[in-house]
């Protein structure tokens, strides 16, 4: 019902339990859910990938942009994937963790940003907590996003403090790179962000909703997408100088107060 006026569907992180890319009784189901709706649809779901080394089948964390007619379109991997939770980090080092933790994951990191053409312009999408680094982001709108989707699963959290932090993060993201974020999160928080930080929507958590928003395009780039972290490092520059210019030697108070004292004395 809501797809009827929408130029864009998006669901979150998780969002169909099943490989998307290779089961294809699932896969042709929801493409006559697309197809009835005639709206492109954005949804998380795992990918597959043979590594070239070991010549084993991986899964990615991925985003799939299908087309109204069912077909996919497009397709993001996610770059930053959760240490501990996607991968091991020093497998060859901590290989007996995966024996002790149920659940750490074995996902490939995606090779690089890349925009989806959908309507309205060309969006980035970031997925999960990849919204939490500032660089990312720019990175896709410096590439020409005209607007920026981020998907999650934040069913981890359960109804903690955490799911109201990981929204909070994508506030900063919009206002950092002036552009507007639309968020889809499977129990919550989803919602629509402008250039400016204000949220325009906001869902609650582990509640059944369907948002509906405006995005807008074309807005001017900010500094910190033009520059990065430019800023940050002429601060740190000054920093590490600030020592040497205030160990520079300087006029006593003595001398400056006898100077003041004569000064007072000579006009009376």
């Amino acid at each position: 019902q809501a797809a009827k006026n929408a130029d864009l569907v998006i669901w979150p992180e998780a969002a169909t339990p099943f490989l998307f890319e290779v089961e294809d009784d699932y896969r042709e189901e929801l493409s006559r859910f697309v197809r009835a709706g005639r709206v492109p649809l954005l949804l998380g779901s795992p990918a597959t990938k043979v590594e070239k080394d070991s010549n084993q089948l991986r899964l990615l964390n991925s985003a799939f942009l299908v087309s109204p007619d069912g077909r996919i379109l497009d397709r993001y991997d996610k770059i930053h994937l959760v240490p501990f939770g996607e991968y091991i980090p020093l497998k060859g080092i901590l290989w007996f963790l995966n024996k002790l933790v149920v659940g750490i994951g074995d996902f490939l990191p995606g090779n690089g940003p890349e925009l989806m053409q959908g309507p309205g312009g060309r969006f980035g999408v970031v997925i999960c907590f990849e919204v939490i680094f500032p660089d990312l982001v720019r990175r896709f709108v410096d590439l020409g996003a005209d607007y920026m989707v981020t998907i999650t699963n934040d069913a981890w959290f359960g109804r903690s403090s955490a799911p109201y932090q990981h929204f909070s993060m994508v506030v900063f993201r919009a206002v950092e790179n002036r552009v507007y974020f639309a968020r889809a999160a499977n129990t919550g928080i989803s919602g629509f962000i402008d250039p400016f930080g204000h949220i325009l929507q906001r869902s609650g958590i582990f509640t059944e909703e369907t948002l509906a928003g405006e995005i807008r395009t074309g807005g001017p780039r900010s500094f910190y997408t033009a520059y990065g972290d430019l800023f940050a490092y002429a601060c740190v520059i000054l920093a590490l100088f600030a020592p040497v210019f205030a160990g520079r030697p300087t006029r006593s108070g003595k001398a400056v107060r006898a100077r003041y004292t004569a000064g007072r004395d000579h006009a009376r």
